[in-house]
């Protein structure tokens, strides 16, 4: 279901250039510790992210470790996505 929500509404494909200012990026933290229980939450964010054209992403990354706070380990995802070329942050 983590698959299947994550590819429900992908972020624009950055081969082709095109970049739709009105699109938002929603990107969400989920770590397989949660996947039980999240998994429904994060299919209804996925197609409510499709209804409304704008992306959604689950990162699935593994818990912070080497020496990063688990609480701040959301800043580094953020930072990953926001780096991607064509997407900027307002």
């Amino acid at each position: 279901q983590i698959r299947c929500a994550n590819a429900t509404a992908p972020p624009a494909d950055e081969a082709d250039g095109a970049v739709d200012e009105d699109r938002v990026l929603v990107v969400t933290y989920a770590t397989s510790h949660v996947h039980g229980y999240a998994r429904f939450a994060l299919a209804v964010n996925a197609n409510w992210a499709k209804r409304f054209d704008h992306a959604f992403v689950i990162d699935t990354r593994d818990r912070a470790s080497g020496g990063v706070d688990v609480k701040n380990a959301k800043v580094l995802v953020k930072h990953h996505w926001v780096s991607r070329r064509g997407i900027s942050e307002r």
